[in-house]
């Protein structure tokens, strides 16, 4: 995939902690960097990962990714509501705890697209347990691989209590 190296570079010495824990910094290996394959979809959740991003306002918040741009940039909605856009080197994957009913979307590979659930985070690994959606099958993946799927939640509509009013002229 092509990527503006420069912009990579700028990117990786403005904030070094992109992808802090998922993965290590560009120069400890050789091979082809997860930052520079194209993992953002729409509809997963994702943590923004970058302090100078409007004063750290949303640093480490989370949001969920509603549409794509150009492969690597993205228009997230912030759980707080406000829409910002980013590139995906700017964000981190989020991966829901293991046995919950969150569902996840795999990001890479033969798979990228499928959907499963986390049976079991593999702490030392840094991978998770994935049981796919609609098979028995368990696969292993490295957490900057999948992140949860965004549930849109429903709007909650109240019903006003309508009064009967008696005429005060009683």
């Amino acid at each position: 995939s092509t990527i503006n190296n420069n912009m990579a570079n700028d990117d990786h010495l403005k904030n070094n902690q992109t992808n802090k824990i998922v993965s290590p910094p560009p120069q400890q290996h050789k091979q082809q960097q997860p930052s520079e394959v194209a993992w953002l979809m729409k509809g997963i959740v994702v943590k923004v990962m970058d302090k100078n991003i409007s004063n750290g306002i949303f640093y480490k918040k989370k949001g969920y990714v509603k549409k794509v741009f150009d492969k690597y940039g993205g228009k997230i909605v912030m759980d707080s509501g406000e829409k910002i856009i980013l590139d995906q080197k700017l964000l981190e994957t989020v991966i829901p705890k293991a046995g919950s009913s969150s569902k996840i979307m795999i990001l890479y590979g033969p798979m990228r697209g499928l959907t499963g659930y986390v049976h079991e985070l593999l702490l030392d690994e840094y991978k998770a347990s994935i049981q796919l959606e609609d098979r028995n099958d368990f696969i292993k993946l490295e957490y900057e691989h999948i992140s949860k799927i965004h549930i849109k939640k429903k709007k909650k509509w109240y019903k006003t209590h309508t009064h009967t009013h008696t005429s005060s002229d009683e």
